[in-house]
């Protein structure tokens, strides 16, 4: 009678395996989409958020160095994975994303992310996206965040800035922007007419023609009318 219960272990072992071979193509699993299952269930949304506390150095109501002067929502972009953050500042003077863990308007809980935890991001204030990514030293411009406007034959990055300012012995930030072309692997500063048009000098008359029709402000260029400007340039 004790081997009555290895018995029908050995049965419905055997029913197991000749049930698999029979099914094999409707539930083979391969390997790595286990793994990757397994690699899923290991990840959280909070693991980009490597970083130190961030204290804002600006006096309340007085200009501040954020991008848009405001927060925004959007996306961080780490290894192949998207982490959504609901509260996002992007502080042009320091070159730094920040985040607040508890998702809360509020100068406290507030981190630093690493810029090695970021490939790229997104933020969001409600009337338009702004998306960028990481540099880390490119040809001949300097490390950092750059807005991507445009990204086909030729690529139109813009570096938002800010610059500290004394005006009545109070702290103020200015905010600027460096439009920059890439072209034959190099990255050129377009901030004027002027130097635009030096890239292209064998279609200088028919780019001019093409400013004025646009009429850009190279200081606070429209991104639409950029990118109409590149476009047409792609094509000469």
């Amino acid at each position: 009678m004790k081997s009555l219960p290895i018995l029908v272990i050995l049965l419905l072992l055997f029913s197991f395996v000749s049930a698999s071979q029979n099914y094999s193509q409707i539930y083979n699993i391969k390997n790595d989409t286990i793994l990757s299952l397994y690699e899923s269930s290991l990840h959280t949304q909070y693991d980009y958020i490597v970083g130190k506390e961030y204290k804002p150095y600006h006096y309340y109501k007085q200009d501040n160095p954020y991008l848009n002067s405001s927060l925004g929502s959007g996306y961080i972009y780490n290894n192949g994975r998207s982490y959504h953050t609901k509260i996002i500042y992007y502080d042009l003077f320091t070159d730094e994303v920040i985040i607040n863990i508890n998702n809360k308007a509020t100068n406290s809980n507030l981190i630093q992310i690493e810029k090695t935890q970021i490939d790229s991001f997104s933020i969001n204030f409600g009337i338009r996206d702004y998306n960028f990514t990481y540099l880390k030293k490119p040809n001949n411009i300097s490390s950092g965040f750059y807005e991507i406007v445009y990204n086909q034959k030729f690529k139109l990055l813009i570096r938002h800035t800010a610059k500290k300012l004394k005006t009545k012995s109070l702290t103020t930030y200015k905010h600027k922007q460096i439009i920059y072309l890439k072209r034959n692997k190099t990255f050129h500063d377009i901030g004027s007419p002027k130097k635009f048009l030096s890239l292209f000098p064998e279609s200088n008359k028919l780019l001019r023609k093409k400013l004025r029709l646009l009429e850009i402000n190279f200081k606070k260029p429209s991104h639409s009318k950029l990118i109409n400007l590149i476009k047409y340039a792609e094509t000469l």
